[in-house]
């Protein structure tokens, strides 16, 4: 609901059906309804206040889908153009995206459970984290159909093997950007394909590269958004 309001109108309407129960505005009720209201909210504030602190949990699932990440991306370059391991990527990236969603769930209880501050780093990482495995997902869709020259794949190879191994939280992905832009200035001066099966599997591998850069961009978007605020 907007203005997240929903849980003010449920005790909104618990005060007002106990005035209509009593059928009476007398100082007394009011003043009873009050206090009522007082204990829960102020039960709610004691109970937030000790519960246990979430962020250790964020922290270890970050690492954890991190490691995850590097996993597959390694995978990937292992398997591109050669699709004999693409059924088990597909289920390391289904598992991938199962434990993200489970890092938001604690991201948004963190984030509820702030008492003094409004940190939503956890929520936006996560939903970051998200869009880089839809994305991942849309990869591993084109990496069976890629059959190209060793030669050809070998510079999106060395970009994965190489994001695998930088890939991190505080990477803000300007250098595997820069690395993406030279292999697109290589693949520019490479002769034109000469068959309608070459100009395919070329413009198949030209749209994993297109996919991967947007993949790094993501990244590259959230540490601008942080850096700026």
């Amino acid at each position: 609901m907007y203005f997240q309001l929903s849980d003010g109108i449920v005790v909104s309407s618990v005060l007002v059906t106990h005035y209509l129960v009593e059928k009476n505005l007398s100082w007394a009720i009011i003043g009873n309804e009050f206090l009522l209201m007082s204990i829960g909210v102020g039960l709610a504030l004691l109970a937030n206040s000790y519960m246990p602190d979430t962020e250790k949990r964020l922290r270890e699932d970050q690492e954890v889908i991190e490691t995850m990440f590097r996993k597959i991306l390694r995978e990937m370059a292992l398997h591109l153009n050669n699709a004999a391991g693409e059924r088990n990527l597909v289920m390391h990236c289904a598992d991938l995206k199962t434990f993200i969603r489970t890092g938001e769930t604690w991201a948004k209880n963190h984030a509820e459970n702030q008492l003094l501050s409004t940190n939503t780093y956890y929520l936006e990482y996560f939903a970051m984290r998200k869009m880089q495995s839809n994305i991942l997902k849309n990869m591993l869709e084109l990496l069976e159909d890629i059959t190209v020259d060793a030669q050809q794949v070998r510079y999106i190879q060395q970009l994965l093997e190489y994001t695998a191994e930088t890939f991190a939280e505080n990477n803000d992905g300007q250098e595997i950007m820069n690395r993406i832009k030279t292999v697109y200035e290589t693949y520019r001066t490479k002769p034109l394909p000469q068959t309608r099966s070459e100009f395919e599997n070329r413009a198949r591998l030209f749209q994993f590269l297109q996919l991967f850069q947007s993949f790094i961009q993501v990244k590259a978007d959230f540490a601008k958004l942080q850096l700026d605020k």
